[in-house]
């Protein structure tokens, strides 16, 4: 909710009461920091409801997500952060493939939302981003095999949301 309110809010970043012009630069470090602290205390956060390890980890995709896709607000728009958001958007794909893989996925609107904007981003990143584009070539069975397992999430959100079929 910090990066969607900071990064995502009109003018968030400097119209927020604790922020500095020193804050608003070191901000996307911070959270970087921070995110990759909590990545590491999840892993002891599963539980017996299905909050396992990798629910944990689709959540911190996700996060990256947010913060490193492109056209956001926020100053790390660069190859580096195409390439962040990129690994994300994959996982994230690939992790809900396997979900509907084995029939576990229960799918809200937010997860209709997430998934359009994982593969959407992964489509906007390969075709208007050359380090990304030459990266997706190196490995395209790799890239061609996330876009057909992103095609059956959405087939599958589909049955879910009906007027998303359309």
């Amino acid at each position: 909710s910090e990066i969607v309110s900071l990064v995502y809010a009109p003018s968030a970043l400097t119209a927020h009461p604790t922020a500095d012009v020193a804050g608003v630069a070191t901000w996307p470090a911070d959270i970087t920091a921070r995110l990759s602290a909590w990545d590491e205390e999840a892993h002891g956060l599963a539980d017996a409801n299905g909050h396992n390890t990798e629910w944990w980890r689709y959540y911190y995709h996700n996060a990256l997500l947010m913060l490193h896709r492109p056209l956001s607000r926020s100053s790390l728009a660069s190859s580096d952060s195409s390439m962040v958001s990129f690994a994300a958007a994959k996982y994230m794909v690939h992790h809900s493939f396997i979900g509907v893989h084995k029939n576990l996925a229960n799918f809200t609107w937010l997860d209709l939302h997430t998934q359009l904007t994982c593969g959407l981003t992964l489509l906007f990143l390969v075709l208007n981003d050359s380090v990304v584009r030459a990266e997706a070539q190196k490995d395209w069975l790799s890239f061609k095999s996330c876009i057909v397992e992103w095609e059956a999430v959405l087939e599958r959100l589909g049955t879910r949301w009906g007027r998303m079929r359309r």
